[in-house]
């Protein structure tokens, strides 16, 4: 809380008129002079410029003006925090995403939030995957949904989804011997497959042609760790981080796409692509709901109604239904 003189300065600054300031705090106009040339002489600097009217601040006016303001919006923080750590229906609930999923994820999850608590305001975040942990180190976010995993102490993690990799090929370059592992869209979002459908024999991909995603994006990492640096054909590369874009890209022939189960489950399924399931020990990917450990009430009222939502095994069909 500001001390009662930065009160009067700042009055004086907001009102720029002493005179106006005294009325505004209940106080005489000389008695608010004598005390802001006693601060100006403790300072060494003259705060206003007293030959202007209205008044003006003095270049080191300017920078006081800017340290009483952070100082305000310090307290303002700092109360919203504590408030929101007493009472889970007021605040402010601070997400950061990045990934595909938190497109359909977080809309679902609000929906019902909102419901319970709705004087929460809600602001959303939206930054790369390999900075969204950065969120909560520098406090810019309450809670983020990420894949990158954390092994800090700090934090609450928690598994919403678990999805599948998958590779989706266009038809037209769909070869051969792969063509007995082929599963359609709807056989996907029904899990409607046999097992040995499973491709576990990831040579079969050597001689497609891929869409290559960003080299930080879990996607590109996943690929790599799956079929090796270079081991697949790249038919164009993207810079994109979007997977509805990627996709469009393979459904237009432009080459086959590594993608998950999950992501396609948030996908406009059409018969121009066939799919593959991957049968390998890394070829799952876990959607993670992060948050800081001394967070507040609010962000554990949104952890434990995120995982109520998606603990339900609902079909890849149903999943983000809103």
């Amino acid at each position: 809380m500001l001390d009662s003189i930065s009160t009067y300065i700042y009055t004086v600054y907001k009102q720029k008129s002493v005179s106006r300031a005294a009325n505004e705090l209940f106080i005489s106009q000389p008695a608010l002079s004598s005390a802001i040339k006693r601060e100006e002489k403790r300072l060494g600097f003259e705060i206003f410029n007293r030959k202007t009217l209205p008044l003006t601040l003095t270049p080191e006016g300017k920078y006081y003006i800017e340290a009483i303001e952070k100082m305000q919006q310090i307290e303002h923080d700092s109360m919203e925090k504590i408030d929101g750590i007493r009472n889970v229906n007021k605040g402010t609930l601070r997400i950061g995403i990045s990934t595909h999923l938190s497109f359909y994820v977080v809309p679902k999850i609000l929906k019902e939030f909102q419901k319970s608590y709705p004087d929460v305001d809600v602001h959303i975040i939206f930054t790369d995957t390999d900075k969204l942990l950065h969120l909560l180190e520098s406090d810019t976010a309450d809670i983020v949904l990420t894949t990158e995993k954390t092994s800090s102490e700090e934090y609450n993690s928690c598994v919403l989804l678990s999805g599948q990799y998958v590779v989706a090929v266009p038809r037209t370059l769909v070869p051969s011997e792969l063509l007995p592992f082929a599963i359609s869209h709807k056989e996907l979002l029904e899990s409607d497959y046999d097992a040995e459908k499973s491709v576990s024999d990831l040579s079969l991909f050597h001689n497609i042609e891929f869409i290559y995603t960003p080299p930080k994006t879990t996607m590109e990492k996943k690929r790599k760790l799956l079929f090796g640096k270079d081991d697949l054909h790249p038919y164009i590369t993207s810079n994109a981080q979007r997977q509805q874009f990627h996709f469009n890209l393979m459904r237009a022939g432009f080459g086959a796409l590594l993608t998950t189960d999950t992501n396609l489950a948030t996908m406009q399924p059409d018969s121009s692509y066939s799919l593959f399931v991957i049968n390998t020990q890394q070829a799952t990917q876990d959607f993670l709901l992060v948050s800081k450990k001394d967070g507040a009430l609010v962000t554990d009222k949104f952890a434990e109604l995120a995982q109520a939502i998606f603990s339900q095994n609902k079909p890849l069909k149903e999943l983000f239904v809103i």
